[in-house]
């Protein structure tokens, strides 16, 4: 009979580097105490790598420079319309590509760009096409008159120019969160929210999810004072990273094992900002007193 590091290392050694393991995931291979032991040796051996509490990683390798770690480049996949078909979700998957559809976040303006028909498209002249194709293209690097002209193309009367218009609006307000595990997220907020949040200094957070969307969670910030009570909140929402999922999907989306994994996964989240020089990013700690006074009540 294999012994708890062995049955652990072949596990890893199935899975594709760059990989995430959590450590509830070696439970059956032996006791809790044998099984961290078992995984400080692979660490220790540089078989894998930790890359948080109770979080590890099988690392990635090239035959040039050798050991790589997942998080050097990071590629997003986008869907330009519509979601993604089983074979792009099953390539992700495979290479550790996050997702990114704009169905996500733009579903009214997804309804409405599939609407869009030849006779709507028959309406412009071929001259104004071109100068819509150097606008796209070309933003900012256009002539002033035709810039104007693209602009008056898409006035919010036509179909393509309602599209443009609140799909610009939606876009301003879509933010790149990064977790301590290098796990991208991508924060979205109603376009008719504020996020002057993001400019304050210390930021704290409540994260939730719906039981009827479990792979959509909200992210509740809020300014972190002594009256806490009493600041106003801002709610960004995201879905929750496929390798995060699975792995709650295998405890049966236990509200509990929902809990541990906002304090191993959420417990500080960097948010890239945009347009705000002083402040280029803003840290995001989750309240730890809520998430213990939520865990108390759920025992």
């Amino acid at each position: 009979m294999q012994n708890t590091e062995n049955q652990i290392l072949a596990k890893i050694k199935k899975a594709r580097g760059g990989t995430l393991f959590f450590t509830d995931g070696f439970a059956k291979f032996g006791k809790p105490d044998t099984v961290r032991q078992a995984l400080q040796r692979l660490v220790k051996s540089g078989k894998i790598d930790r890359v948080s509490a109770g979080i590890f990683v099988r690392p990635q390798k090239d035959d040039i420079i050798g050991k790589v770690m997942p998080d050097i480049i990071y590629q997003v996949g986008v869907a330009t319309v519509n979601d993604f078909s089983k074979s792009a979700v099953e390539f992700a998957a495979n290479n550790k590509i996050p997702l990114l559809s704009l169905s996500w976040f733009l579903d009214e303006e997804i309804n409405k760009f599939n609407k869009i028909n030849q006779s709507l498209i028959d309406d412009f002249k071929p001259e104004d096409i071109e100068i819509l194709y150097k606008f796209f293209k070309k933003r900012g690097y256009i002539p002033f008159e035709e810039e104007k002209k693209a602009h008056n193309l898409l006035s919010p009367e036509n179909v393509i120019g309602d599209i443009v218009t609140t799909a610009e609006s939606k876009i301003k307000k879509l933010y790149v969160g990064m977790l301590e595990t290098e796990i991208m997220i991508f924060l979205s907020i109603p376009s008719s929210a504020s996020d002057d949040i993001l400019n304050q200094p210390k930021l704290k957070a409540r994260v939730f999810y719906q039981k009827n969307r479990p792979n959509m969670w909200r992210l509740s910030v809020y300014e972190d004072r002594d009256n806490s009570l009493n600041s106003q909140e801002t709610d960004f929402y995201f879905y929750l990273p496929k390798q995060i999922f699975d792995h709650w999907r295998t405890f049966k989306l236990d509200p509990i094992k929902a809990i541990d994994l906002k304090k191993q996964l959420f417990s500080k989240i960097f948010v890239f900002n945009k347009g705000i020089e002083k402040r280029p990013f803003s840290i995001i700690e989750i309240d730890k007193d809520w998430l213990r006074e939520v865990r108390e009540e759920n025992i």
